[in-house]
């Protein structure tokens, strides 16, 4: 994705001298939606990784979805916040990179030599729909590589499993190789592994990482409640 990022941002500045372009795509971070910054051409402007999507002037993009042209004196500096800027912001636009209904991205553009004319951001929308899309396919080919890659890293965890598992028959050395390959594969805090005794009941014979609820040797009697799996700790 970044690679066409950066072709769409030098394509843009290039259509209006004197100008920065700054592309982000629509994302999530800690739960919360936010604009990632993918590429710019011209000054390197954004202050972090992520903009909150509903932040400063950027937030009247996602309610409208159409070009936006604002004149530098009619900004406050708050409206324009998450950029790291030491000159006097003439014109600031926003062009939404939209494709099948879905707001993909955003390409943001500032002129610091003078203010852009209305008709100079407006001759952009027709190149914005062809990044529209371009942005929207790699977005697909980087899920699904990334979902090819979670597969291949899946199998070959388990055919690690496997092969663990049956590198030792004697049980002292065998309990310590499972809790610790699947801590790894849970990527948990804690791994018990319970035993079921000849009377029904259940002995928790290894622990792999550090539980402080449940120390080894632990018993649960039959018909008694199970161990839990709890956040941050799966046994």
């Amino acid at each position: 994705m970044i690679p066409r990022a950066r072709i769409i941002a030098r394509a843009l500045a290039g259509s209006i001298a004197g100008c920065s372009v700054n592309i982000y795509t629509a994302g999530s971070r800690a739960g919360e939606a936010v604009w990632i910054p993918r590429a710019w051409s011209g000054e390197q402007t954004v202050r972090g990784s992520s903009v909150p999507i509903n932040e400063g002037a950027m937030a009247e993009l996602v309610a409208r979805r159409e070009t936006l042209l604002f004149s530098g004196a009619d900004l406050s500096r708050e409206d324009y916040a998450h950029l790291d800027i030491r000159r006097t912001l003439r014109s600031l636009a926003f062009l939404p990179l939209e494709t099948g209904g879905e707001l993909v991205g955003v390409a943001e553009i500032l002129c610091f030599e003078e203010e852009v004319a209305v008709e100079e951001i407006a001759a952009l929308q027709e190149p914005a729909k062809v990044a529209a899309v371009a942005l929207s396919a790699a977005h697909r080919y980087e899920s699904e590589r990334n979902d090819s890659l979670a597969s291949v890293s899946r199998l070959t965890q388990l055919y690690d499993l496997e092969k663990s598992f049956s590198s030792t028959l004697e049980m002292d050395e065998l309990l310590p190789i499972i809790s610790h390959k699947f801590r790894e594969v849970m990527e948990c805090s804690a791994v018990n592994l319970w035993m079921l005794r000849g009377d029904e009941s259940l002995e928790l014979m290894h622990q792999s990482g550090f539980d402080p609820t449940t120390p080894i040797g632990s018993l649960q009697k039959p018909g008694g409640q199970f161990a839990k799996t709890r956040r941050g700790n799966s046994r």
